[in-house]
């Protein structure tokens, strides 16, 4: 039908236009491209049009002014021109957040600069592909359309696109934890920016690895490439490439120990943040402090700053790192023992985490939900969350739930009676936070955390120096941990040896002690919630049965006063009331004897950090170091075995302990000359036991054990 019409148009030209000549194929040729061109302007107009419609976000307008302008394109096969219309279609698209049309759009655009042979159209469509898939957070995918730049940049020999790549890599790869990827792009990354003399590149480039090398474990070499990055950033007055080093080198020294330097250094970061209203920077020092603040007991700062971080991220719509800020805060409230708190918080975590998939942390959730409703006294539901954490672990591949998730049950096993299982889980854990290929994916305390579950499970099945090796390899990763040093005093009064346990109650009263100072600016109910709270072990007990335990030891010693000092502690607010001390906290003080025995300790522990370096890196002398330090400890223990056995003998007079004042003591024979006759009776309530301790006239202190235990007493109270 279409080929008849043509035939009778045709013959109408022919029969009344007879005055004109045939055509030429040189005439039809050149209406041809009149035509061409006319659709050529059309489509450029549409394009123009369009781009003046996006910018005034009229964003169905311009859809349809570039659809048209494609057809065209389409029509006069340009295919360059469709190319520009089908990537401002994807761009609208991915204004619209409606990235699958978006990507669709950019993946012909690729398909059409490659038919082209256009290097700078390709880069284009991958560099812009890379961007989409960046705001999808889907990392496989950014590394997959990165490497294509990454060839196409060394192909086309183009410097730029080589750095763009490459330092895209990197920091995706870092996102992704596996930092010897990052040492590999950042360090190509660092050659192209000195072959063009950037200086902003290489320190990013210096900055990427600079963390990398943090988190892999060399931090010395870590600080050096921090300081040459900052270097640079001064002497070419970039601020916040600056801030940016400063954030890393502060971690950097933490992780040196240098925690006063750290956090100096991130503390100059945030000034220079602040100064230049750059809110994400603002909110990473706000973070790194916080974490710096976490990792020395001060909750106080830590919460503080982590809710600062927090509100930003939320303002800035930066989801994973509000999940992370949300969770580091929640952790604050599992140490200070405000379970509600945690409860409301993990609500809030589990949530998010679910909403941006993000399974680790869905699983964390989960542990975090089963410990709080453990710490009240629900030992079924550490059970039940901690299977929920290890089915997300299993079926999506994530080994912070699945190592979390084996110490929940663990010491839910284990408060139900079932030890064996429970050992086995938590040797299943310790295995997984010590394997070289999981280290970037767990939590950084997640050795600890296995540690301190299986050294209290040795305890309570009888194995007593297995329990001390662990405990000891705990202190060698943090030397303050006093779950640790609770650990083995409990595994050394369990052995008979009371001196050296008393030695390591102090240490962990110590330790505690430090934490409450930090604390005071807190909310009274924190204040005293964080005595209440549970040591993160199988154990279950609380921080006050810390100072229990020590006095009742001290007590059945005979060191009569150390135990009062002990009670003093413990009762801190209504004594220091008593004794007019205002605010000021006593010191823990230890005998020349006790100070020997940490000294000996040091050694080991200094050891053990050795040791410890030598597995995060898989060194060839492990086996080695392993049996060093087995030889280590046994002549560790013999060393206090002659020391108790000497004190033993001759029964140390040395009470120089918290506080060589003896405040407590003075008071109290203030009050009995004040008062002649006066006899003052200090209760001391046990679980199983009553202690009476008794000051008279002339100092004379006294002590009475009554077989009378808490849950007794409590029900003659209330008769």
């Amino acid at each position: 039908m279409k080929s008849s019409l043509i035939t009778y148009y045709l013959l109408l030209i022919t029969c009344y236009s007879f005055s004109f000549l045939p055509l030429t194929p040189w005439e039809t040729l050149a209406v041809q491209a009149q035509t061409v061109e006319v659709e050529k302007i059309r489509a450029q107009q549409l394009l123009q049009q369009g781009i003046e419609q996006a910018k005034t976000n009229q964003l169905e307008a311009a859809l349809q002014s570039f659809q048209e302008a494609r057809i065209i394109y389409q029509g006069i096969q340009d295919f360059s021109g469709e190319g520009q219309a089908l990537n401002y279609l994807s761009l609208v698209y991915s204004s619209l957040k409606d990235y699958t049309k978006a990507i669709d759009y950019q993946q012909q655009v690729l398909a059409i600069a490659r038919s082209l042979e256009d290097p700078h159209l390709e880069w284009s469509a991958l560099s812009t592909l890379v961007s989409f898939f960046t705001q999808l957070e889907d990392e496989q995918k950014i590394i997959e359309f990165a490497q294509q730049g990454l060839i196409l940049a060394r192909e086309s020999q183009n410097s730029q696109w080589k750095w763009a790549a490459l330092s895209t890599l990197a920091s995706t790869y870092s996102s992704l934890e596996n930092y010897e990827k990052v040492v590999e792009y950042a360090q190509q990354g660092l050659i192209v920016a000195q072959e063009v003399q950037n200086p902003n590149y290489e320190v990013l480039a210096l900055v990427f690895l600079s963390e990398a090398h943090n988190l892999l474990g060399d931090s010395q070499k870590a600080l050096e490439l921090g300081q040459e990055g900052l270097a640079i950033a001064r002497e070419i007055n970039n601020s916040e490439l600056e801030a940016w080093t400063l954030l890393v080198l502060g971690n950097v020294n933490v992780s040196l120990r240098n925690y006063s330097q750290g956090i100096d250094l991130v503390q100059k970061g945030l000034v220079i943040a602040q100064a230049s209203s750059n809110r994400n920077l603002e909110s990473n020092a706000l973070f790194y402090l916080a974490l710096i603040h976490w990792t020395q007991g001060d909750y106080q700062q830590a919460i503080d700053y982590g809710q600062q971080s927090l509100a930003i991220y939320r303002e800035l719509g930066d989801h994973e790192s509000e999940l992370i800020a949300l969770h580091n805060l929640n952790t604050n409230y599992i140490y200070l023992g405000d379970y509600q708190k945690v409860i409301e918080l993990t609500q809030e975590e589990l949530a998010l985490a679910r909403k941006i998939k993000n399974y680790d942390y869905e699983g964390i959730a989960l542990v975090y939900l089963g410990f709080a409703h453990f710490a009240q006294g629900d030992i079924a539901k550490i059970l039940e969350y901690g299977q929920q954490a290890l089915a997300v672990g299993k079926e999506k591949q994530s080994i912070t739930s699945e190592h979390l998730a084996l110490i929940a049950l663990s010491i839910g096993y284990s408060n139900s009676g079932n030890n064996p299982q429970a050992l086995e889980l938590a040797q299943k854990s310790l295995a997984i936070a010590r394997n070289p290929q999981h280290r970037h994916q767990l939590l950084v305390n997640a050795e600890e955390l296995s540690l301190n579950t299986l050294g209290s499970l040795y305890r309570q099945v009888g194995q007593q120096e297995e329990a001390i090796t662990v405990y000891q390899e705990t202190l060698a990763i943090d030397q303050h941990h006093f779950t640790a040093q609770v650990g083995l005093a409990r595994s050394y009064r369990e052995l008979n040896l009371p001196l050296t346990a008393i030695t390591y109650y102090k240490q962990a009263i110590s330790n505690i002690e430090q934490i409450r100072g930090n604390i005071v600016g807190l909310d009274r109910q924190l204040q005293e919630s964080f005595l209440q709270a549970i040591l993160v072990d199988a154990d279950g007990s609380k921080n006050t049965d810390i100072y229990r335990e020590l006095a009742d030891l001290l007590l059945s010693q005979g060191r009569i006063l150390e135990a009062q000092q002990v009670l003093e502690l413990l009762k801190a607010e209504e004594l220091r009331e008593y004794t007019r001390t205002g605010n000021k906290r006593q010191d823990v003080s230890f005998t020349d004897t006790e100070s020997a025995i940490i000294q000996e300790h040091g050694t080991l522990v200094a050891f053990g950090q050795k040791l410890a370096d030598c597995q995060r890196h898989n060194c060839p002398q492990k086996e080695e170091l392993i049996a060093q330090r087995q030889v280590l400890t046994e002549e560790f223990n013999q060393a206090v075995r002659t020391i108790e056995t000497e004190i033993r003998d001759r029964q140390t007079k040395d009470y120089n302990f918290l506080n060589p004042r003896n405040d407590f003591n003075r008071k109290a024979q203030e009050i009995i000359k004040a008062q002649p006759g006066t006899v003052l009776i200090y209760p001391f309530v046990l679980a199983d036991k009553l202690w009476l301790l008794i000051a008279s006239e002339g100092g004379v202190v006294k002590k009475f054990e009554v077989e009378v235990g808490q849950q007794q007493l409590g029900e003659t109270v209330l008769r």
